[in-house]
């Protein structure tokens, strides 16, 4: 049997979070050892499991605690695979999240494999998935981190930096298409004039 847990603070708001996790097909991009998962029902999804050279398949209910904001899954045949995905605010702008992982190998192979070289670390990584996954979505979707960082689709950063198709920065500064800062600058051709610039600074 093997269970691990962790958790980690993800710089996007709970809201989004709970958005981007309601999508249980796109699970395998941040869960090792799940190939693919299938919605075939209410609550049931088809998952495509691998634990080194082992393959299998399970029917595994997966269900929403909107009291704790969490998922909760479990394979219904087969050996022991459970999980848990709970999300918590920190603030407006941080969810932490947790996640718990219960699965026993489906083979004498794997549970050798398992017993001489064990999977540790396996729900930091992830977690570290998520986290990549959660951002890339997010930004891809037009929304700012609130670590600054915008997409190319021109997002304002918390750190004044705009994007590259012109949207005005927290600290004044305009993009190349001529879009007005903050402070009220503005340039007819793109760009905030040299002098009005320096009347600025």
């Amino acid at each position: 049997m093997r269970h691990q847990a962790a958790s980690t603070a993800i710089a996007l708001p709970l809201r989004e979070v709970e958005r981007q996790l309601a999508d249980v097909e796109s699970w395998p991009r941040f869960l090792i050892g799940l190939d693919s998962a299938e919605r075939i029902g209410h609550e049931r999804y088809r998952f495509r499991l691998k634990d080194g050279r082992d393959r299998r398949e399970a029917t595994v209910v997966v269900r929403w605690r909107p009291l704790d904001s969490s998922y909760v899954w479990r394979a219904l045949e087969g050996p022991t695979y459970t999980g848990r995905l709970e999300s918590k605010a920190v603030d407006e702008k941080h969810t932490q999240v947790s996640l718990a992982l219960t699965c026993h190998p489906g083979c004498l192979s794997a549970g050798f494999a398992e017993m001489v070289m064990p999977g540790l670390g396996r729900a930091e990584h992830d977690l570290r998935n998520l986290e990549a996954h959660l951002m890339e979505a997010a930004l891809s979707n037009g929304l700012t981190a609130s670590n600054g960082s915008s997409a190319s689709n021109g997002l304002v950063a918390s750190n004044g930096l705009s994007a590259s198709n012109g949207l005005v920065a927290s600290n004044g500064l305009a993009a190349s298409n001529g879009l007005a800062a903050s402070n009220g600058l503005s340039a007819s051709n793109g760009a905030a004039k040299h002098r009005a610039e320096a009347k600025a600074s």
